[in-house]
């Protein structure tokens, strides 16, 4: 970001710690030098009163950063000047909800968020884990007529059947053993509202012959009672997994995934949208710097350092290694070193050529012969069936990496590591090959 800008953010954020309000207005000059921007500086400090020492003198030392460190952003409490960070984000009355990034994935799940809220429709939301579905239902019933009344969310990986049952439906007193009183479910707490179903993929058939009556028939029973109550909450089911596949291998109640998938909203991984991994890195330090109250700079190196990462744990771990980076940093400024997660496969000085596809052929094991060799360990079982995976996939693609990656539902970095670790041999592809 060239020095002007950083100037400009530096003084509106002056003028905001320093309560200017609209006076902050005329220390935005279109065309701001750096000299003109440190006068600006010093003239906005001399309006804070004492007791915004601290306020002072972080600027102070945000000004000399400036005029000896190449900065990609700095951060602080408090907004981003407009178009310094600006993301597609969406707002309810009740509260906000953001959603960062300018990519074209991002942009229309945006759109098709928006356009989600205004119905009563089920929504499915899609996406791997740590890509941020539960900020997809939050969104959505914020933008949504029910933003009134409350958003319940339930994980159902954390529950077993029978506390799922009365979590969601309630129980009278006395069902079970420690029911001391009757209980409301998240069902009745969200009526009027929203409903948010996290990991419908790890419920049992037999809990999803119950959910579908609910959806059905817009009404429950609790558990140890007989009398219908009549619900109306708004469901968002999210999964990490394809539910499709699940239904096929008969894992997954069929008529429960048409209930649900009436409207699925597909949210993409993060390797898929690198060019929002500068707006989210800068979302999650000014964040960091908000809460310890301290001001952080990220160098046009680290930025560049982050971006080469695949990041298979998606937004949940770029924001760990923001917050890991803060706490560990010996100073203000972040550098590659401070995030070591993101280091770079090494590059092969020579790669070997891919094997041709007879080579390939003659390395898959027919079936039979890997079930007549001797006992292994669990590890080794698993390395040599990946093995097998993957060159099944390289004879069906030969010389095409993208291909076999796209067909294995993994990036072509992924793949590439993983050819290297079990012994086949294949060129580095580039490390956004995927994007």
């Amino acid at each position: 970001m060239p020095k002007n800008k950083l100037l400009k953010f530096l003084v509106f954020h002056l003028a905001r710690r320093a309560g200017l309000g609209q006076a902050a207005r005329p220390f935005q000059p279109k065309n701001l030098g750096s000299d003109d921007g440190l006068q600006l500086v010093s003239k906005g400090l001399s309006s804070i009163s004492d007791r915004r020492v601290q306020t002072r003198a972080w600027f102070t030392n945000q000004v000399q950063k400036i005029e000896e460190v190449g900065v990609v952003t700095m951060t602080r409490e408090g907004e981003w000047p407009s178009g310094a960070g600006a993301g597609a984000g969406v707002a309810g009355e009740h509260g906000s909800v953001r959603l960062i990034g300018t990519s074209k994935g991002m942009v229309k799940l945006g759109e098709q968020i928006r356009r989600a809220a205004a119905s009563p429709a089920t929504v499915l939301v899609i996406g791997e884990s740590g890509t941020g579905k539960e900020l997809v239902a939050r969104a959505i019933h914020a933008l949504s007529s029910r933003r009134r009344n409350p958003l319940v969310a339930v994980n159902c990986a954390a529950l077993t059947d029978p506390l799922l049952d009365s979590e969601l439906f309630g129980h009278a007193k006395g069902a079970f053993t420690g029911a001391m009183r009757a209980r409301r479910g998240l069902f009745e707490e969200a009526d009027g509202g929203t409903l948010f179903i996290d990991e419908i993929s790890e419920t049992s058939p037999t809990f999803q012959a119950k959910l579908l009556r609910a959806l059905q028939e817009r009404e429950i029973r609790r558990v140890g009672e007989n009398g219908p109550i009549q619900v109306d909450a708004r469901i968002v089911a999210a999964t990490n997994q394809d539910l499709a596949l699940a239904v096929a291998e008969q894992r997954f109640r069929k008529d429960l995934f048409y209930r649900l998938s009436v409207v699925p909203l597909h949210v993409p991984p993060l390797r898929e949208r690198t060019e929002d991994i500068a707006l989210l890195a800068r979302h999650f330090l000014d964040r960091c710097a908000a809460r310890l109250d301290r001001g952080f700079v990220l160098t046009a190196a680290a930025l560049e350092h982050l971006q080469r990462w695949d990041y298979p744990g998606n937004v949940r771990e770029l924001e760990n290694a923001i917050e890991r980076a803060v706490a560990l940093a010996a100073s203000d400024v972040l550098t590659p070193d401070d995030f070591p997660f993101a280091s770079p496969p090494t590059p092969i000085p020579a790669p070997a050529p891919t094997p041709t596809q007879p080579a390939l052929r003659s390395q898959v094991e027919p079936e039979a012969e890997v079930a007549n060799q001797p006992p292994v360990g669990l590890a080794e079982a698993l390395k040599r069936a990946e093995r097998q995976i993957i060159l099944a996939a390289l004879v069906r693609s030969p010389g095409n990496l993208a291909a076999v990656a796209q067909e294995l539902k993994i990036s072509s970095t992924t793949l590439w590591r993983k050819m290297r670790r079990l012994g086949l041999s294949g060129p580095a592809p580039h490390l956004h090959e995927e994007t």
